[in-house]
């Protein structure tokens, strides 16, 4: 198999196994999070779904105003028990995220991605086993411990794969060697191309959820939660299939750890200094390393990496927590959706998404097309030629190429400064968004549901905005140091989400039996303030 085709292949299994994983971890995220809201409207003695209709009401003998104050207290321990359970496998998989990137770097990339599925697998064992034997809902929190300590979770896992991606588009940076016009052609079009993938894995993420929630909601209304979990499991079957034949596509380090001598004691013969078992110190030593070596990526390029850093922050802080209690916002009143409905819905979205993700991120990558460099030389009189190539040489070879470096440099700030009017404009929609969501719920129905539908479709502008900032960061590193800057934007997502999952759902826990839209319009305040520092 020629490299060519070695690289379609590669990207072929990686789209097969994100697209099995979102598929997988969509229709899990909806089959736990309505599995909760149904077991604790249980407990109170009410219907799953919500029973909101006067007549229905009159038929069960339920009061409306108990309906309601016993509806809402089960929305606020839903959202907190989900939050609870998704901050606390973000907080255990800090540490790990940081040794899965460079057990990456070192030891390759299909170690760590079964290092991260198996920390996934046994969290899906155990909410399997609570919802077959009915056990307690506090063991999400035990399947989210497992899911953070071995592996980091899912960011982990997709920051993972996006590594693997960049592999295959990335060459090595060597500074010491200056830009052709043929390298800074290669290079421009490299980039690309990255934009494009990455712009298509976000798309097939989509395409997974789309896929999970188009059905799954019709099986937990139709056949109950069981029948679908089995669904689930079978999807994830084939995840770990497609990670078993998925080719290495980075170059493991022939000696990982050179400088470690911490590790190591000095005294001994090189061959034996494997079999050390490293003590205490040793290991916080080691961590201390991995974070220098992480946070040396801020120091290469600081401005413009730190901004879309803080981009990325602001963006998750607003709308990764949202999956944890906008469907309770949606099937509550004034909209009354049903499990199905929410579903049909969230697989729409999702699919729009997916396909404007691509669009979007197409589009951004042909406005970076630039003409190569036309390079233009002056060459002295036929009398000077001889004594000006025996004495500046040098100097003549020089300057086509320093004429190349500098095109090169003036087109990466031209197109960084693109990407910041697209995270600008995403940053607008995502406020507008935001805002209309907030004020939805005091219209009637059916004026609720299109305000609601407006909001949702506008929100789509944001699709293209991650893959774009994650094409950004990754062309400002070498090639060896991929792992180490997805983990450093894995650990950017963890940190939102530490800070967005416990407040953004306690804020709605709070305001949902008074005025249900103010976490939206707290999101959108956030959003608001991210795009005026920008």
């Amino acid at each position: 198999m020629n490299r060519r085709n070695h690289k379609i292949y590669v990207v072929t299994i990686l789209t097969l196994l994100l697209f099995t994983t979102s598929m997988w971890g969509s229709g899990f995220h909806f089959i736990v999070s309505q599995y909760i809201f149904y077991r604790y409207l249980d407990d109170a003695g009410l219907p799953y779904p919500p029973v909101t209709t006067v007549s229905s009401r009159e038929m069960t003998n339920v009061s409306a105003e108990q309906d309601r104050n016993k509806e809402a207290e089960a929305q606020a321990k839903a959202a907190r028990l989900l939050s609870a359970s998704v901050w606390v496998s973000l907080a255990l998989g800090i540490f790990p995220s940081v040794i899965v990137g460079r057990l990456s770097d070192q030891r390759g990339r299909r170690l760590a991605l079964g290092l991260t599925l198996l920390g996934q697998s046994l969290y899906s064992c155990t909410v399997a086993l609570m919802i077959f034997l009915r056990l307690p809902l506090s063991l999400t929190i035990l399947g989210s411990c497992f899911s953070g300590l071995l592996g980091g979770g899912a960011i982990s896992f997709i920051m993972q794969v996006n590594v693997c991606l960049t592999d295959v588009t990335s060459t090595s940076i060597d500074t010491k060697v200056d830009l052709s016009p043929d390298e800074v052609a290669k290079r421009t079009r490299q980039e690309r191309r990255r934009l494009v993938l990455l712009g298509a894995f976000d798309g097939t993420m989509a395409l997974g959820a789309a896929a999970a929630n188009g059905f799954i909601g019709s099986i937990v209304e139709r056949y109950g939660f069981i029948e679908s979990l089995l669904c689930m499991l079978g999807v994830f079957c084939c995840t770990v299939i497609f990670i078993w034949i998925l080719p290495e596509t980075g170059k493991p380090l022939a000696n990982p750890v050179p400088n470690d001598t911490t590790l190591i004691p000095s005294n001994l013969p090189l061959n034996d200094r494997s079999n050390v078992c490293p003590t205490p110190s040793d290991l916080c030593a080691k961590f201390k390393s991995l974070l220098s070596s992480i946070t040396s990526i801020l120091s290469t390029h600081n401005p413009m990496s730190i901004l879309a850093l803080l981009v990325i922050f602001s963006i998750n802080l607003v709308l990764l927590p949202e999956n944890n209690y906008i469907f309770l916002y949606l099937m509550a009143k004034p909209f009354s959706w049903s499990p199905e409905q929410v579903g049909l819905f969230s697989a729409l979205i999702a699919f729009l998404m997916a396909v404007l993700c691509v669009c979007l991120a197409g589009i951004a990558a042909w406005s970076m097309k630039t003409e190569p460099p036309v390079m233009t030389t002056n060459v002295g009189s036929p009398d000077q030629a001889e004594p000006s190539l025996v004495i500046n040489s040098e100097e003549e070879e020089q300057i086509p190429l320093l004429c190349a470096d500098r095109d090169h440099r003036h087109q990466i700030l031209h197109n960084r400064l693109k990407m910041i009017i697209y995270a600008m404009v995403s940053l607008l929609a995502v406020v507008i968004s935001r805002t209309m969501l907030g004020f939805a719920f005091l219209l009637p129905n059916p004026s609720c549901t299109v305000f609601v539908l407006f909001a949702l479709f506008l929100n789509m502008v944001r699709s293209s905005l991650m893959p774009t900032l994650q094409s950004f960061l990754s062309s400002l590193h070498d090639a060896t140091k991929q792992g180490q800057l997805f983990s450093l934007i894995g650990i950017c997502n963890y940190a939102s989400q530490l800070i967005g999952l416990p407040s953004l759902p306690a804020v709605y826990g709070l305001t949902t039996g008074s005025f249900p839209g103010a976490v939206f319009l707290l999101s959108a305040c956030i959003s608001a303030v991210s795009l005026v520092f920008s």
